[in-house]
C-alpha cells in the first residue's frame, strides 16, 4: 500500500548509511522464523507516543509478532499499551516499557543476569504453548462446535443454511490459511466459510472456491 511504502522509505532515510540496520521487507515465513531464532531481543514499539484513550486504534490490538518472538526464544520487550499489556507479565515472560530509557535499563539488567534471562525465555515459550499453540486452538474451536446451537435456535438468521460459520483471517499467511481449511473440512463439513483478506490482489476467493466449489 502507498502509505506503507512511504513509511518504509522514511525509515530507510532515517537509517541513512548505518550498515548495522538491515531492512527485510516482505520476507517469506521460513525466513521470518529463521530471523526470530537468530535474534536475542525483540522490540515492539507499536503505540509508542500515542494517547491510548484518544486513539486506541493506533496501539497494538493483539500482538501476534510478540507471541512469535516469545515462542522462538527471544527476550521480548513491548510498549505498555493495547494487547501486549495483557500478554506480557513484566519480568516473568517478557518486559513492558513506557519509555526508551526504561527499555534500555531493562535490557541492561537482563543481559547481565543469566538466571533472569533463562527464566524469561522459558516462561515465554511455555506461555505461548499453553495459550496459543495449534493444539490449544484446535481444542477451543472443537469445544465451540460441540456446544453450538441447533438450527431451530437461530430464528434471527432465517436465511442461514448452517448452524455455524467459520471466519478465516488470511492476511497473506497461506500456510495458516490452508491449515484452517484442512481443519474445517475434517471437523466442520457443511459449515459456512467466511474468509477475511486484506490482500484482494492475491485472489484468495479463487483458492477457496477450488476447495469449496459451493461457496458463494
Amino acid at each position: 500500500m502507498k502509505e506503507d511504502q512511504e513509511y518504509f522509505d522514511s525509515l530507510k532515510k532515517l537509517a541513512g548509511k548505518d550498515d548495522s540496520i538491515i531492512f527485510k521487507p516482505n520476507v517469506e515465513l521460513y525466513e521470518l522464523y529463521r530471523l526470530y531464532r537468530l535474534s536475542t531481543y525483540y522490540w515492539h514499539f507499536t503505540g509508542y507516543g500515542v494517547d491510548e484513550e484518544k486513539n486506541p486504534e493506533l496501539v497494538e490490538h493483539f500482538g501476534i509478532t510478540p507471541l512469535e518472538a516469545m515462542a522462538s526464544g527471544c527476550l521480548t520487550f513491548c510498549y505498555k499499551a493495547g494487547g501486549p499489556r495483557e500478554l506480557i507479565n513484566d519480568n516473568e515472560n517478557g518486559f513492558l516499557f513506557t519509555s526508551s530509557d526504561e527499555l534500555i535499563d531493562k535490557m541492561i539488567e537482563v543481559d547481565s543476569n543469566i538466571t533472569l534471562k533463562e527464566k524469561i525465555i522459558n516462561n515465554g515459550k511455555l506461555f505461548v504453548k499453553e495459550n496459543f499453540s495449534y493444539e490449544v486452538f484446535r481444542e477451543k474451536v472443537l469445544s465451540l462446535y460441540k456446544v453450538r446451537p441447533s438450527l431451530k435456535d437461530w430464528p434471527f438468521f432465517p436465511m442461514k443454511k448452517f448452524p455455524i460459520s467459520i471466519i478465516i483471517p488470511v492476511y497473506k499467511n497461506y500456510e495458516m490459511f490452508y491449515r484452517y481449511l484442512e481443519i474445517n473440512k475434517k471437523y466442520f463439513e457443511g459449515c459456512e466459510v467466511i474468509v477475511m483478506n486484506d490482500y484482494p490482489q492475491e485472489n484468495i476467493t479463487k483458492q477457496v472456491k477450488i476447495i469449496y466449489p459451493d461457496v458463494i
